[in-house]
């Protein structure tokens, strides 16, 4: 909405966050949501840090939410350089810019880039 992050629950209309951490600063309730807030952000930073890309970027016929597309670059980099943000919440962005747009591995899982013992041979040669 208007290229800022709203926040709130369901059945509630949603909020601006930096109103919301504007009265974090008085109110332990307020305080407690950006806090709630905060911590989804870094587990969303955590799933693109562990490339669940179910979450990064879903094919559209599961219908499910699309990090990148509710979170685009612009709007977290202005959520990063908003001084009306706490400093956690600012890292938090920074973490999910990071693991979102910056660092995009490949859709690999990891157990293709390991190698099993059995697999290594006893010997190693190099002709030329």
């Amino acid at each position: 909405i208007d290229n800022e992050v709203h926040i709130g629950w369901i059945g509630q209309t949603p909020r601006r966050l930096v109103d919301v951490a504007e009265a974090a600063t008085y109110s332990t309730t307020e305080a407690e949501f950006l806090d709630y807030y905060r911590h989804q952000l870094d587990l969303l930073a955590q799933m693109c840090q562990e490339q669940q890309y179910l979450a990064i970027d879903p094919p559209p016929e599961r219908k499910l939410m699309n990090i990148s597309q509710q979170l685009p670059a612009e709007l977290v980099l202005k959520c990063m350089s908003d001084a009306r943000l706490p400093c956690e919440v600012r890292a938090s962005f920074t973490r999910l810019m990071l693991h979102l747009h910056v660092v995009r591995g490949s859709p690999l899982s990891a157990i293709r880039h390991a190698r099993l013992w059995a697999d290594i041979p006893n010997e190693v040669r190099v002709q030329s």
